[in-house]
């Protein structure tokens, strides 16, 4: 089943934008999580383009959305690539799995084998 990503909602759950990462592949857009959370599947987010960005203000690191303050996570094209990455290694990735792969790739601009780790 095709899962597809509301847009006329601002704020999503890292959750809802897993279930459809191929949905959010565009040039000049971003995904913001909530600023100085834990990333986690709950995590707040929202999706940004470069008019987005625009009206946020001077900075593309932050932005402020529907009363939540937000920081730039991954351009959308590496947050599918990422997730891509997983399901070419393993037929069975959980959301968690999926989660691990996203910190991993934040934290080293790398991505994650799930061979060397043990976060299933």
């Amino acid at each position: 089943m095709t899962h597809l990503i509301e847009f006329n909602k601002t704020i999503f759950t890292l959750r809802e934008l897993l279930r459809a990462p191929d949905a959010l592949l565009d040039d000049g857009v971003s995904i913001f999580v909530e600023n100085g959370c834990e990333l986690g599947l709950n995590t707040s987010c929202a999706i940004l383009n470069d008019e987005d960005y625009d009206r946020a203000g001077d900075s593309f690191q932050t932005a402020v959305i529907s009363g939540f303050t937000m920081s730039d996570f991954l351009p959308a094209d590496a947050f599918e690539q990422v997730i891509n990455n997983a399901y070419m290694q393993r037929s069975d990735v959980s959301p968690n799995m999926l989660l691990a792969a996203l910190r991993f790739y934040f934290d080293n601009d790398a991505f994650i084998n799930f061979d060397n780790t043990n976060d299933e």
